[in-house]
């Protein structure tokens, strides 16, 4: 024997009522796949921004006290992470800028893999394009 609800329509399944949409061809888990991805997507860009605001911090804090040691052109990355082992406030600041240029690639890397994984191939060659033309730009950029 069944609760009398009155007027009220039956419950819709946690997928639809999210607006994931009617369970259709692909399943539920498409959509959700979607929100999980970009919940990831999401905690990458706030992790690189603030690892990259904690690592300028830092590095203006040991300016701070150690004015001397400021330089005035960009580290090699090859000596950005000795130069942290000295106490070098610019070398943090190097780093904490160098994160926060690799988020956005990282947050392309992960929509790419996302794609694939959803067989989504037209987006994940999209992502793929935007990840070469990104990395091209680095290597023309830093000769």
């Amino acid at each position: 024997m069944g609760r009398d609800y009155g007027n009220r329509p039956p419950r819709k399944p946690a997928v639809e009522e999210a607006g994931a949409g009617p369970l259709g061809d692909n399943g539920p888990l498409a959509p959700a796949a979607d929100l999980r991805l970009e919940k990831f997507i999401s905690q990458v860009l706030r992790t690189g921004v603030l690892t990259c605001l904690f690592l300028v911090g830092i590095g203006f804090i040991l300016l701070a006290f150690h004015p001397a040691g400021a330089m005035h052109m960009v580290l090699p990355f090859r000596e950005i992470f000795p130069a942290m082992i000295r106490g070098q406030g610019t070398a943090f600041i190097d780093l904490g800028i160098l994160v926060l240029l690799a988020t956005p690639l990282a947050r392309v890397v992960i929509t790419g893999i996302g794609f694939a994984w959803q067989r989504e191939w037209p987006f994940a060659l999209i992502s793929l394009a935007v990840l070469l033309i990104l990395v091209a730009s680095i290597i023309i950029g830093s000769h």
